[in-house]
């Protein structure tokens, strides 16, 4: 069986973000551009995020969960990345808010351009 690439991966480390990870999830799920995987990697939460993520991935087949000891946001975006299957990788915070369009505006941008980066104002 085949798996079927996606446009993009998007990492999500999550430590104890059991406040704001719904949230989080709900403005990555309802992205315009659909095409994407979702790979929140799990940092040794204590406060339950780990079972909401558990749950939240058991709605939508987009979503991977992947846990590991705690060592902090960088080691678990570099063990998230030896699991992507995205053509394009993204990173997004598990207190993060994007945009609706925030996929399609890269999808666009890549479109002309061989790197894009992207930044808070």
């Amino acid at each position: 069986m085949s798996v079927v690439s996606p446009l993009f991966s998007i990492i999500l480390p999550v430590f104890n973000a059991a406040q704001t990870l719904e949230r989080t999830l709900g403005t990555l799920q309802g992205q315009l551009l659909r095409d994407f995987e979702l790979i929140l990697i799990d940092d040794g939460s204590t406060d339950g995020s780990l079972q909401i993520a558990e749950r939240l991935a058991a709605t939508d087949a987009r979503i991977r969960v992947l846990s590991k000891a705690n060592g902090g946001a960088a080691s678990a975006r570099n063990e998230a990345l030896r699991h992507v299957r995205g053509r394009y990788v993204t990173f997004c915070d598990a207190d993060d808010c994007p945009a609706s369009d925030w996929l399609q505006a890269f999808a666009d941008a890549m479109a002309d351009n061989d790197v894009v980066l992207q930044g808070w104002t």
